[in-house]
C-alpha cells in the first residue's frame, strides 16, 4: 500500500493534483501533496467539518503518485489504500483507490449512511484491483464512521483519544480489502456512530501512518497542533510518519506486530502515507460556498 499528499479546506501548502476535493495521490515530481478546499453545498442539514489532507507516496512510487487516495469535504472525509498485491496487467490499485474515493465523495454528499456509501462505491468502481477503505460522514447529530482493512480513523476531544477503529486483517499484513471480485466483504466493515462535539478532531489515515507511528505519538501531535488547524496537523502527522518510515533503528508498531507473529523486522516500514484531518463545527456551510483547490509547496 502507498503514497504522500497534503490538503485542507482553508489555505495551505500543496503540490499535485486534486479531483474536486478528491486527492489523487499525484505529487509534483513525486513530492508530497497538500491541498485545500472550501465547503460544498449540501442538501441534508448536517454537521460540518473543516478538513485538511496530506499524501506522501513511497519513494519508489513517486513517479506515478503512489496508490493512496482520499477525499476531504465539509460533509465527510475518507482514505483508500490501493493494495499493491492486486496489481496486474489489467488491474491498477491506484486507479481503484481514486475511483472508490470519488464514488464515496459523490454518494456521501446525499447521505450519511456509511455502509450504503461503501456498497455504492464498490459497485461504481470499475477497476479490477482492490483497496482498504475508511470513510467518515457527518450526520444531523454527529458523525458516522466505517472502516474496512488496516487504514483507520481516530477521534480526539480536548487533545485526548476518545475512540479509534479496529484493524481488520485475514492474517498478519493481509488486510480486508474491497474489490469487484469480492463485493460481500463490504458488509464486514466496522461501523460506528460518533457523538462528536464542536472542536473535536477526526483523523483518517492509511496504514503508512499506523505502521510507523504509535497512537500516543499521534496524540502528541494533536495536542501541539489543535490551535493551528487541520492542514497543519495533517502535514505534521504525514511528515513524521514518512521520516519514521526511513528510520531503520526506530521501534514502530509494524515491528511490534511482526515480532508477535514470528517475523524479524526492524525499524520503519516504507509505504504510501495518506492523512485526512477534520475539525467538527456546529455551523452549517452556506449555500453559496464554492469548492476551491490550491497547489501548496512541499514541506519535505
Amino acid at each position: 500500500l502507498s503514497a504522500p499528499r497534503n490538503g485542507s479546506r482553508s489555505s495551505g501548502p500543496a503540490c499535485g493534483m486534486t479531483w474536486g476535493r478528491l486527492a489523487r495521490g499525484f505529487g509534483l515530481l513525486g513530492a508530497p501533496v497538500m491541498g485545500s478546499a472550501v465547503s460544498d453545498r449540501q442538501k441534508p442539514q448536517r454537521r460540518s467539518l473543516a478538513t485538511g489532507f496530506c499524501i506522501i507516496p513511497h519513494d519508489r512510487k513517486r513517479h506515478f503518485g503512489g496508490e493512496d487516495a482520499c477525499f476531504a469535504t465539509s460533509y465527510g472525509m475518507g482514505v483508500a489504500d490501493g493494495v499493491s498485491g492486486s496489481r496486474s496487467a489489467r488491474a491498477d490499485p491506484r486507479e481503484y483507490a481514486v475511483q472508490f474515493m470519488q464514488a464515496c465523495e459523490d454518494f456521501g454528499r446525499e447521505t450519511w449512511d456509511v455502509l450504503q456509501t461503501l456498497r455504492h462505491a464498490q459497485k461504481a468502481t470499475i477497476s479490477l484491483a482492490s483497496a482498504t477503505a475508511c470513510i467518515l460522514l457527518t450526520s444531523d447529530t454527529g458523525v458516522e464512521a466505517a472502516n474496512l482493512g488496516d487504514s483507520g480513523w481516530r477521534w480526539y476531544r480536548n487533545g485526548n483519544l476518545v475512540q479509534g477503529s479496529r484493524e481488520q486483517v485475514h492474517y498478519f499484513n493481509c488486510p480486508f480489502q474491497v474489490s469487484r471480485q469480492n463485493p460481500e466483504i463490504v458488509n464486514q466493515a466496522e461501523v460506528k456512530s460518533l457523538e462528536v462535539e464542536q472542536g473535536d478532531i477526526l483523523i483518517a489515515a492509511s496504514d503508512g501512518v499506523y505502521d510507523n507511528l504509535f497512537d500516543d505519538e499521534i496524540t502528541g501531535l494533536v495536542r501541539l497542533n489543535k490551535e493551528k488547524g487541520p492542514q497543519a496537523l495533517a502535514t505534521d502527522i504525514a511528515t513524521l510518519a514518512y521520516n519514521r518510515s526511513l528510520d531503520e533503528s526506530a521501534e514502530t508498531p509494524f515491528e511490534v506486530e511482526a515480532t508477535k507473529h514470528g517475523y524479524r523486522f526492524h525499524g520503519g516500514k516504507q509505504d504510501d502515507i495518506c492523512v485526512v484531518v477534520g475539525v467538527v463545527s456546529t455551523e452549517q456551510p452556506p449555500d453559496t460556498d464554492k469548492k476551491k483547490t490550491e497547489q501548496p509547496t512541499s514541506k519535505l
